[in-house]
């Protein structure tokens, strides 16, 4: 398995990184994240936030149209466009390193799991509740309205 790396990436667009006029040379980065810089272990986050300020200024200043991607002004205007990914880099043989982004998932878990833990939170503070320690005393089960602690499911 090839090693993660904490990178900055952007998607190519030939016009802005001037790589050749012909599309036979750029077809296989056309569509793909590619890797601007791959931060060290121990990289300072203040120097990482000015050079992503430096590429926000670039692209504010010169919106270009992409070839393949429609909405491709409103995915660089973004402000959340260029950021700290992790991602795996992928060299080609042409020389360029594309990123395939795993942050993607992670976000996706980390918001599954915030919604799951406010609704732990819910239901425990209804188990708190006087009328349903009592009902679940009686029946020895709790009430219908707080009888499933919530999961992850990973399938």
């Amino acid at each position: 398995m090839k090693e993660m790396n904490l990178v900055l990436c952007e998607l190519y667009n030939p016009k802005l990184h001037h790589y050749s006029d012909s599309e036979e040379d750029w077809k296989d980065v056309a569509t793909h994240w590619l890797n601007i810089y791959t931060i060290p272990t121990n990289y300072n986050k203040s120097k990482i936030n000015r050079y992503i300020k430096q590429l926000k200024k670039c692209y504010n200043q010169n919106l270009y149209n992409h070839p393949y991607i429609c909405n491709y002004e409103n995915i660089i205007i973004h402000e959340k466009y260029i950021q700290i990914h992790l991602a795996k880099n992928i060299e080609l043989p042409t020389g360029e390193t594309i990123c395939i982004i795993k942050t993607y998932w992670l976000r996706i878990i980390q918001r599954t799991w915030k919604r799951i833990y406010r609704e732990r939170k819910e239901i425990i503070e209804k188990r708190k509740n006087i009328n349903s320690i009592i009902y679940s005393q009686v029946h020895g089960r709790w009430p219908d309205n707080c009888s499933c602690i919530p999961k992850l499911k990973i399938s």
